[in-house]
């Protein structure tokens, strides 16, 4: 787990972004599709290899529990498509020009600035519900911080990046659970 975090880290700067698309001629939109398309594979197999392996059961979820796990997993996976094809359209450049110059404040935006991670914290926590292995709840756990880590970096960009829309932006809507208007600093 420890090695997914560092190379997804990795991965994501820009000065491996600008090697890579030298290297190889391709453009950022080629190098992001490559690199979402490694990291949801990369953490698909983590996560298989971890409900296969043996590990210590810290409950036995009832029947409750599964409905309530599966129904957050396919919310959860219907959100991540839902920002996926989004993100997809509006990045890859294969339909249109990339759009990534702008702040994207519509749609699923209008509710949390970060979709895609609330996406998917709600499927780990299905799958962590559904098999609560502690492998498997150890290994979310250090996700779902990581991924905190990293919102916490990526909102410092994206300030720097859109100014006071951003600072705007993360005064009115919420970082990952819609609804949830917490004070946040700027």
């Amino acid at each position: 787990m420890i090695i997914y975090c560092f190379l997804h880290s990795a991965l994501a700067t820009t000065a491996i972004k600008k090697a890579f698309t030298k290297a190889t001629g391709w453009s950022q939109a080629a190098y992001r599709l490559v690199y979402n398309l490694f990291a949801i594979l990369s953490l698909a197999g983590i996560i298989i290899f971890l409900i296969i392996i043996n590990s210590v059961l810290l409950y036995k979820p009832g029947i409750t529990g599964y409905m309530i796990s599966v129904f957050l997993g396919i919310s959860g996976i219907m959100y991540m498509a839902v920002c996926i094809i989004k993100y997809f359209r509006q990045m890859s450049g294969i339909w249109r020009e990339a759009q990534n110059k702008r702040l994207e404040v519509s749609g699923i935006h209008r509710f949390v600035r970060h979709p895609l991670y609330s996406a998917t914290f709600l499927f780990l926590i299905a799958i962590a519900g559904a098999f609560p292995f502690l492998s498997i709840v150890l290994v979310i756990a250090i996700i779902i911080v990581y991924t905190l880590i990293g919102i916490h970096f990526e909102e410092i960009k994206l300030v720097h990046q859109f100014g006071e829309d951003y600072i705007r932006y993360k005064k009115d809507t919420p970082m990952l659970i819609p609804g949830w208007k917490k004070k946040v600093p700027v």
